[in-house]
């Protein structure tokens, strides 16, 4: 596959963070819970440098592009 496993647990839970951002109402602050994360700064930090953004400016744009 060319990756490690931690690298490919850590895409399938960014895709899921992407998802209950998207598509729930759940604060960004339990995000972290919900995919194996335990921290919320790590949480934060690694989704910024994995997809360009913080949990809430990626909410707050797929907000803004349904309406």
């Amino acid at each position: 596959m060319g990756r490690t496993l931690t690298d490919y647990l850590t895409e399938l839970r960014m895709e899921k963070a992407k998802m209950l951002l998207s598509r729930t109402d759940l604060p960004v602050a339990d995000i972290p819970e919900y995919i194996g994360i335990n921290s919320r700064e790590y949480f934060s930090a690694l989704f910024k440098k994995r997809v360009g953004q913080s949990p809430a400016a990626f909410r707050q744009s797929r907000e803004m592009s349904v309406r």
